[in-house]
């Protein structure tokens, strides 16, 4: 009764426990030990689970060095290791970083491999094949291990902590991550500008994955760049620009365009770059601010100013300019006859009367290179020798002259005007006064010194008439005198005129007395 037989199966281990303390590992086979008291206690564990998960694993490990060697594969991970476990050649598990663990000894054959991830992340392809080769829900049971997925259509940058690891291509990718530290960044290849934080390092830095992913662009800083995506225009780059572009599905080409001494853009490349709406223009691609257009109509021209100097005349039609590094604005040249009014222009004639006068004037441009050489704004210029030409005029002359003469005031303005404008590249085509407005009290004045004119004028013509008169009685006088005839038949004129007004006559004495006795003359 003092001996207790203790047998365990040949897929068996067990752990021999006195009160509850340690005491041996029993192999397979049949063990005897005094027990008198029944203190000790056995627990097995079955080979088929290799893993050794117990209380006493660590006090194994530090105070039984020689029984773990004996039983046991000792798994001892740094802080940056990863393991994985085999058995019997088939990966069965993946170990995290400072892991510590016991593994018996049995009849499974196991393979323990190694892996510092603090330099290379990357899973190698024959252990990626094994990888492939397991179910997801075994994987999922290997936490350490993570599966990013790229469409076909897609690129993907993988950060550690946010630092740059890699570009994962198309595919499915898989990582040790036992801490949950990588990142990834996807970029769909259809936007093919790569615009990240990571532009210059990777120039820099990874030359070779630069030649292998991108297509890199790089302008000196009088050059502009065209990109075309299957042959269609769709950006333009600015000078100085460093880009780098994804490579991909997308057929990419690149232009260089030297803008150092000719900045106009070919007539052909117009309509790629921008589109007329009204009377401005529409960027038809990425970058087009940097695209000056204009839009000359029918009877016009442009002044195309760059940097504040003239440069060239343009004709009508439509015209598109590389503005980097330059300043350009346009005038606009109406090249048909136009009208500028001179309105309400106070002037003092000779005598000091004040007179209000609107002038209107016909011109044409006929050198715009000329006109705009000489004066920023012509118009204004016309205007302003209008207006001296109209106080020349008005100024040196009376109101009287000026009333007895209105077209001398055209006459001197005219003249003014031609000689200014000579050599200017301007043709002034006529010029008239509008109107002249008298002040109030002027107007009553010249109205009663009218009037008065035209009452003189009408006494002198009455006087006039009555002394024709006068002098046409006189003369039938002398006629009647010298022939008696003549005196009769104004008698019988007379008559008649007396018989008109009245209705009915009373004849005494015959038709002889009417003739004879009624109308006497002498």
């Amino acid at each position: 009764m003092f001996v207790r037989k203790l047998r365990l199966k040949k897929d068996e281990r067990a752990l021999l426990l006195k009160d509850g303390d340690f005491v041996e590992i029993l192999g397979p086979g049949e063990h005897a030990r005094f027990d008198p008291l029944f203190r000790l206690e056995l627990e097995k564990f079955s080979m088929e689970k290799t893993r050794f998960a117990h209380r006493l694993e660590n006090y194994l490990v530090r105070v039984e060095p020689e029984i773990v060697e004996r039983e046991f594969h000792l798994v001892d991970l740094g802080p940056t290791e990863i393991g994985l476990r085999y058995e019997d050649g088939v990966l069965v598990e993946a170990l995290a970083p400072s892991t510590h663990r016991l593994y018996w000894k049995g009849y499974v054959d196991q393979r323990f491999e190694r892996y510092d991830i603090s330099t290379q992340a990357a899973i190698a392809p024959e252990l990626l094949a094994q990888l492939d080769a397991l179910t997801d829900e075994k994987r999922k049971t290997m936490m350490i291990i993570r599966k990013f997925c790229v469409n076909k259509d897609e690129r993907a940058l993988l950060f550690d902590r946010g630092d740059f690891v890699a570009i994962l291509g198309p595919g499915e990718h898989i990582r040790f991550d036992p801490f949950r530290r990588l990142e990834l960044q996807k970029f769909a290849l259809a936007e093919t500008r790569f615009d990240h934080r990571l532009d210059d390092w990777l120039l820099k830095v990874e030359p070779e994955l630069v030649a292998r992913e991108f297509h890199f662009v790089e302008l000196g800083a009088t050059e502009v760049g065209l990109v075309y995506e299957d042959g269609v225009l769709v950006a333009v780059l600015a000078p100085n620009t460093r880009q780098l572009y994804w490579k991909g599905y997308i057929d990419l080409r690149f232009e260089r365009i030297d803008i150092s001494t000719d900045f106009a853009i070919d007539a052909k490349l117009v309509p790629q770059l921008i589109a007329c709406t009204g009377p401005g223009f529409k960027s038809l691609v990425t970058g087009g601010d940097g695209v000056f257009g204009v839009q000359v109509p029918a009877f016009h021209v442009v002044a195309l100013y760059v940097n504040g100097k003239l440069h060239d005349v343009l004709e009508a039609g439509a015209y598109a300019f590389w503005a980097f590094g330059r300043d350009l604005r346009v005038d606009f040249v109406d090249l048909r006859l136009q009208v500028i009014e001179v309105t309400g222009q106070e002037i003092l004639t000779k005598d000091k009367v004040p007179l209000r006068v609107n002038l209107n004037a016909g011109y044409r441009v006929t050198d715009v290179a000329t006109a705009f050489a000489k004066q920023a704004k012509p118009a204004d210029f016309l205007y302003r020798e209008l207006q001296f030409g109209l106080r020349a005029a008005v100024g040196t002359r009376t109101l009287d002259e000026l009333l007895e003469n209105k077209g001398v005031i055209d006459q001197v303005v005219a003249d003014h005007i031609s000689r200014r404008v000579q050599g200017f590249g301007i043709e002034v085509d006529s010029v008239g006064v509008k109107d002249i407005i008298l002040p109030g009290d002027m107007k009553m004045i010249l109205a009663r010194v009218v009037e008065a004119d035209k009452i003189a004028l009408a006494n002198v013509i009455r006087r006039r008439e009555e002394t024709a008169a006068t002098r046409s009685l006189l003369n039938t006088a002398r006629v009647m005198e010298d022939n008696p005839t003549a005196l009769r038949l104004k008698e019988l004129e007379t008559l008649e005129k007396v018989t008109e007004k009245i209705d009915r006559i009373s004849v005494f004495g015959g038709l002889d007395a009417v003739l004879k006795d009624l109308v006497k003359l002498r």
